[in-house]
């Protein structure tokens, strides 16, 4: 359950404090769903992979994850896993990065 992230023309992904650019990164989510029904907390954590997240160790890169409060449309969205990776996909989609969704 994750989001790939992958540099695009427009974005690069880089090392933090470094020069070195990687082509993708693993994003774990994090995420709260408030007791209201309609609002979510969510961030996330870059991991260089699947395989390094599964070892407990993150990438410090550029890329910003910061915490990001969402009002659902109680009509046509609700609080799930899938919800927290569609809504935090549209994000990083909006700063120029190219994402998918890894729900396995």
């Amino acid at each position: 359950m994750a989001l790939i992230l992958t540099s695009s023309i427009q974005k690069k992904i880089s090392i933090q404090g470094t020069n070195i650019e990687i082509p993708s990164v693993y994003l774990r989510i994090n995420f709260n769903s408030r007791i209201d029904g309609t609002t979510m907390d969510l961030n996330g954590i870059t991991f260089s992979s699947k395989d390094m997240f599964k070892i407990g160790v993150p990438v410090a890169v550029d890329i910003v994850s910061p915490m990001i409060t969402k009002n659902l449309d109680p009509l046509t969205q609700v609080q799930s896993i899938q919800t927290a990776h569609e809504l935090m996909k549209t994000f990083f989609e909006e700063h120029g990065y190219t994402v998918s969704i890894d729900l396995t």
